[in-house]
């Protein structure tokens, strides 16, 4: 071993027993080593050492963070004959890596894969191991390889390209930035408490799109008179004025389920300049579940047909007319009561209640009929699906019959 750096650590002649009775090898990161019985232990300023007794008189202290490793000495004594069988024999020191990796010699078992390399190129095992792949006839590291495709290695087997990482990054700083928002919120509505003078031109004021998932988080809460009609109301113009995906999200939803009429129309009406689409497709969505079987009560039909009627479109009748009569299933409730019988096998038992059975229930919804009208205000087919559809589907082929006409007198 290197006994000058060693000779420079401190070393203690005392008889003190440790705890480990096998001996074990303590390598060292410059170099060489020593065997002995060993101990971690930690100074009065809990900086590790390790106590190494070589003789029933002598104990080295080493300080821990010179040390590269501590293993049992059989087991580097086993390694070292192993070693020593190897030869130029490249299976052989691929197996003997193997058995390295088994039992915790990291940097033996990839000394041995590289043998194995040099004297066999194409030794399929250890190529892999080491993390090669075979391309067109090449060995290519797998490293190499991402980097070729422009990719970062960001940890574990996870390789990501540039791009997605600047994505996440900002991802993460904008997230960061949206839950800073609540806590701004609450210190502004702390402020509005207190009659501040600038309070409420403050809250006014916002415009960062950040703050939408706060402002929808109030909007949502503030539901039931936890918060002045004056206040809501704000909440929802602002949530019309920023451009960001949640605040479209809060106001469609709040559209649908806003149970103050008056605040639910300046919530459509925003709806109109900023998430007309999101609100159309999120409503037709109810009634399409709704035709098919899919929604569970009428009142959902009802509410989204009466949102639909702030953006009438007349492309989109044939769709809605499929919800004009619905039919919704739901479980009713069990009954009370004991019920007897005998099973398949002709065994008897007995059971609590009778079985719950599914209840259909159709209904005729009268805000998806006042939706068509509000389409075709001289056409009143009641609930007549069929009428309703032949209707629409008669004005739109004179619409595009007009259209061809005009073109032909254009040329």
């Amino acid at each position: 071993m290197n006994w000058q750096t060693l000779t420079r650590m401190l070393v203690v002649a005392i008889t003190l027993p440790l705890s480990t009775a096998v001996a074990e090898r303590v390598d060292l990161y410059v170099g060489g080593g020593v065997t002995g019985q060993t101990k971690v232990v930690s100074d009065d300023k809990d900086r590790q050492q390790v106590w190494v007794k070589t003789d029933p008189d002598l104990v080295l202290v080493l300080p821990k963070s010179r040390v590269r490793s501590i293993e049992p000495a059989d087991k580097l004594a086993a390694y070292q004959r192993f070693a020593g069988q190897t030869g130029q024999d490249a299976e052989r020191h691929y197996k003997l890596s193997v058995w390295c990796k088994t039992n915790h010699l990291p940097e033996q078992a990839r000394y041995h894969l590289q043998r194995a390399i040099t004297l066999n190129p194409d030794h399929v095992a250890a190529r892999a191991s080491l993390g090669y792949k075979q391309i067109n006839g090449r060995w290519t590291l797998f490293t190499d390889l991402q980097r070729s495709r422009g990719l970062v290695h960001v940890g574990g087997n996870l390789w990501k390209a540039p791009e997605q990482i600047s994505r996440e990054e900002v991802r993460k700083e904008t997230d960061k930035t949206a839950k800073q928002w609540n806590r701004k919120l609450s210190q502004m509505l702390a402020a509005l408490s207190r009659e501040e003078p600038d309070a409420w031109a403050n809250l006014e004021a916002i415009d960062d799109p950040l703050a939408a998932d706060a402002i929808a988080d109030q909007l949502e809460k503030s539901r039931g008179g936890r918060q002045p009609r004056r206040l809501r109301s704000l909440w929802v113009r602002l949530l019309g004025k920023l451009d960001h995906p949640s605040a479209r999200k809060a106001l469609v939803r709040a559209g649908l389920e806003e149970p103050d009429r008056r605040l639910q129309q300046d919530i459509l009406e925003q709806l109109q300049t900023n998430g007309r689409s999101s609100a159309v497709a999120s409503y037709t969505d109810v009634l399409v579940k709704a035709a098919a079987g899919k929604h569970p009560d009428a009142k959902g039909v009802s509410l989204a047909a009466t949102a639909l009627q702030s953006f009438v479109d007349p492309e989109m009748a044939l769709v809605w007319v499929d919800a004009l009569v619905t039919e919704h299933i739901r479980a009713a409730p069990q009954q009370p009561g004991m019920t007897f019988g005998f099973g398949d096998t002709g065994a008897n038992g007995m059971q609590a209640g009778s079985a719950a059975k599914a209840e259909i229930r159709r209904s005729q919804n009268g805000e998806v009929r006042n939706l068509l009208r509000m389409i075709e205000p001289e056409a009143d087919y009641g609930f007549d699906e069929n009428a309703w559809r032949r209707h629409f589907a008669l004005q739109r082929s004179r619409y595009q019959g007009d259209l061809r006409r005009d073109g032909e007198g254009v040329r």
